[in-house]
């Protein structure tokens, strides 16, 4: 039976806060900051592009939302949970709200060599201490759905870039997450290609939150609500 009251919260919240976001690195005798007060709110369902040119902070700011970096400043909101730079426990909690809250997909596969595509998207689960048999029900389903059925028992060597990256889109969505996060995607496939992996990226989504980086003008053009980088805040597009 599926959990009611999750599903009523899961709707009253924002999918991913961000508010004041600030990222500064030590670069020699100064301080080199990508990212100035950067805020968004990303609803449950919402569709979001953020279009900018490399090295624009693109990347940082997926890392931030995705809890996989700390920022300088501001906080970030993921299920309702707010994590601040301050606290002690910043990396414990980030991992868990993660886990649980975030799929991500990134330019790169990142799909491990000595597994099978099946086997990757089973790992993501079994880190999680998701039963094996249901683990391997999911995966199936997935591959399925980004059309690999054939291609499941395959190695990443043996996969074209385009099915290892639809692997990874499996993967990323193997924990069932609230918020899908994707950084450039497509960026390392050719243009038809692009098209394909994205549209069905954007499919296999349902009504997830997806924040999605690109530099590809036409596959932004395919999200209603676009953001960007300008002077190290980011802004509607």
């Amino acid at each position: 039976m599926p959990n009611l009251q999750s599903a009523t919260v899961r709707e009253k919240e924002d999918a991913l806060v961000l508010r004041n976001i600030t990222q500064e690195f030590p670069s020699g005798n100064s301080t080199l900051r990508l990212l100035s007060e950067s805020s968004l709110t990303l609803q449950h369902g919402e569709r979001v592009v953020l279009s900018a040119p490399s090295g624009s902070g693109k990347s940082t700011l997926l890392h931030i939302a995705a809890l996989l970096a700390r920022p300088s400043s501001g906080s970030v909101t993921v299920a309702g949970e707010t994590l601040s730079p301050s606290q002690n426990d910043f990396e414990v909690r980030a991992s868990i709200l993660r886990a649980r809250n975030i799929g991500f997909v990134y330019q790169s596969h990142h799909l491990l060599n000595e597994f099978s595509a099946l086997e990757n998207v089973m790992l993501a689960q079994r880190i999680a201490q998701r039963d094996k048999y249901e683990s391997h029900k999911r995966a199936v389903e997935l591959l399925y759905r980004v059309s690999l059925r054939n291609r499941m028992h395959h190695r990443p060597q043996q996969l074209s870039g385009g099915e290892r990256q639809r692997v990874a889109i499996a993967r990323a969505l193997a924990n069932d997450p609230a918020i899908l996060l994707a950084d450039e995607p497509t960026g390392n496939l050719d243009a038809k290609l692009r098209v394909t992996v994205f549209e069905m990226m954007m499919e296999v989504a349902d009504r997830r939150a997806v924040l999605v980086a690109t530099h590809d003008p036409l596959l932004a053009k395919s999200i209603k609500r676009r953001v960007s980088i300008h002077g190290k805040k980011l802004l509607p597009a």
